[in-house]
């Protein structure tokens, strides 16, 4: 499943800061996976529409972090925010 692209739907958690970005849980009616932006890729400016409780829908592909999927968008075309 890396490097494979998907399209997941779903509640951002509590973000964490991490050197050079920041990490959401997505959390939908599944589970739970982490949702990394990476400040070269994806700014605090395009960030400011996300926060806790908000519903988006991630367009990524699966990376893998010491053995974990996660979901890391290129840009800021990756996600979109939904009502």
């Amino acid at each position: 499943m890396e490097n494979q692209t998907v399209v997941a739907e779903g509640v951002l958690g509590e973000p964490k800061s991490i050197p050079g970005g920041v990490i959401y849980p997505l959390v939908d009616g599944t589970g739970s996976i982490p949702l990394v932006f990476w400040d070269r890729s994806v700014t605090g400016e395009e960030r400011d529409a996300l926060d806790k409780g908000i519903r988006v829908r991630v367009n990524a592909p699966v990376g893998l972090y010491k053995g974990s999927p996660q979901l890391v968008p290129s840009d800021v075309g990756g996600f979109q925010v939904l009502e």
